[in-house]
């Protein structure tokens, strides 16, 4: 207690410590890995929760309470795993506070904080993606082989995955060809090989992030391994298309193509068919996931690949032969037409910057495509080849609330699909600038994109999305006056992101409560 002339200070809480054995080693606190702390989306029907391991803890003490039930509450229980069941539901809207304390012979970890997280019927849930977990290396594997890949489990509903790697000793990403794994869009895979040598010794920390149509999967959290100076021989591969017992395969020139294997920096492939022919050797191609055969096989062919990926340490051991059997379409004729993925023939209210994308046809060397406003499907593009991709996007936007007339046709060497009629779709109204757009020009008008009503609805999160998909700015709160939307980002600041271009935007809006605001839709920025 502090004292001068006029007297002691007042309110001094007491504080305190334990003493421990000088040699005694103490497990420290853990931290809840399902559900998460903060989570606000949890399931009435919760059946448990689950923490970290700690390393040095004998077992571990909790302590559960509800905001406003106590069916589930439990004092000072001791658990010995990690996870603790509940026989009860809780109540819709209950927050539960969870403190877990490890503990060992030499005594309890100390400074412990106590998690909580927010019950909430399952039907106001918005069902979205969960984060993934390494698979190889595991979450905290020592002795790592400096050649290794990494892969994680493929999760639901999600286009892809964005994909960063740290040397946690210098806090510097890992070099892949160059350049470093830094928020690097990988796409769909699931397995990552690098290009070169881990840095022996070393911590990695590799976080995976899953991104869908609208932004990225939040609340993800980096895993790491260590690595040592040994190096592996790769795993075996299989084939990915073909794939091994397919039958009736069909293609002019095919494309055979396998799955990625862990630490391979090249493939060899052997084929053998029951013709002789494309008949290959044992042939290193390279670090690529694909070979082109320059001839058809014959009808009825059984063809049987082996692929062996290999490293600086040498091939995998025993892979297994794989095959398939091939018929041959018909190339005598021309292919047939194609019709409209994205957006599907009919759509209405599409995007004006959407690619297009059709169905891939299989006798088909190539496709022209012409887009315009009337059934002559010309006027905005004409004939364009584009090769044997599936997918093509102007250079300008597609008109406001206009029919797109579609045409494409499928040609091979013997000629063009016949017949193929256009497709369309309808491209969204331009919106009223001052519901769903603004102009942060300056001129003092129509500076911020303002929301009518959202301020009657404080405890809101706005989010709005670039054409890409990337989550560009956030934020809770927004309230038409100080806290508002200007066109500058608040996210992605690391990678670029400033002052953001004229375009359209998508927004979504999180209001918990019953309101008749749009939530979701398209955002006009024009400046």
């Amino acid at each position: 207690v502090p004292y001068n002339a006029v007297g002691d200070a007042t309110g001094c809480a007491e504080e305190s410590f334990t003493i421990v054995a000088a040699t005694a080693v103490l497990p420290t606190c853990t931290t809840l890995s399902s559900p998460l702390n903060g989570a606000t989306d949890v399931p009435v029907d919760l059946n448990q929760i689950t923490w970290d391991t700690v390393n040095d803890a004998n077992g571990y003490r909790i302590t559960i309470n509800g905001s406003t039930s106590d069916v589930n509450d439990v004092t000072d229980l001791t658990v010995n795993g990690t996870s603790h069941p509940f026989a009860n539901n809780f109540d819709n809207g209950e927050i539960i506070t969870v403190t877990i304390v490890p503990f060992n012979a030499d005594g309890d970890a100390t400074g412990c904080t106590s998690e909580s997280f927010t019950i909430i019927e399952s039907s106001e849930v918005e069902v979205l993606p969960d984060c993934t977990t390494l698979l190889n290396p595991i979450n905290g594997e020592n002795g790592v082989a400096i050649n290794t890949g990494i892969e994680w489990n493929e999760v639901s509903g999600v286009s892809g995955y964005r994909l960063t790697v740290i040397n946690a000793d210098t806090g510097l990403p890992i070099q892949d060809n160059g350049m470093p794994i830094l928020d690097r869009d990988v796409g769909a895979i699931t397995l990552f090989n690098f290009d070169a040598l881990l840095p022996e010794f070393t911590e990695i920390s590799v976080l995976v992030i899953p991104y869908f149509e609208d932004g990225n999967v939040e609340g993800c959290l980096p895993e790491s391994f260590t690595t040592l100076n040994f190096i592996i021989p790769p795993s075996c591969s299989s084939l990915q298309n073909p794939s091994n017992g397919d039958i009736d395969v069909s293609a002019t020139i095919p494309v055979i193509s396998w799955n990625p294997a862990n630490a391979a920096n090249s493939y060899k492939i052997a084929i053998t068919s029951t013709s002789g022919a494309n008949n290959l050797p044992l042939t290193d191609v390279g670090n690529v996931l694909s070979y082109t055969l320059t001839d058809p096989f014959l009808p009825g062919d059984i063809v049987t690949v082996v692929v062996t990926p290999t490293n600086i340490f040498g091939d995998a051991m025993n892979c297994s032969p794989e095959s398939f059997t091939f018929t041959i379409e018909d190339a005598s004729t021309p292919p047939e037409c194609t019709i409209l993925v994205i957006p599907t023939s009919g759509a209405t209210d599409v995007a004006i910057d959407t690619v297009i994308e059709w169905e891939e046809v299989s006798n088909a060397n190539g496709y022209r495509i012409s887009i315009g406003t009337n059934t002559e499907a010309n006027n905005i593009l004409q004939d364009e080849d584009v090769g044997l991709l599936t997918s093509f996007q102007l250079t300008e936007n597609f008109p406001f609330n206009q029919e797109i007339f579609v045409r494409i046709v499928p040609y091979n060497q013997q000629g063009d699909a016949i017949s193929c009629t256009p497709q369309s779709f309808t491209t969204i109204a331009r919106e009223d600038n001052t519901k769903f757009g603004f102009s942060p020009d300056g001129d003092g008008i129509n500076e911020f994109w303002f929301i009518d009503t959202i301020e009657e609805y404080p405890n809101n999160t706005v989010l709005i999305f670039n054409r890409w998909g990337d989550l560009v700015f956030r934020m809770n709160g927004y309230d038409n006056n100080t806290n508002v939307f200007r066109g500058e980002a608040n996210q992605l600041n690391g990678l670029g992101a400033g002052t953001l271009p004229d375009g359209t935007y998508f927004f979504q809006i999180n209001i918990p409560e019953e309101h008749s605001i749009a939530t979701k839709g398209f955002l006009v920025l024009k400046r």
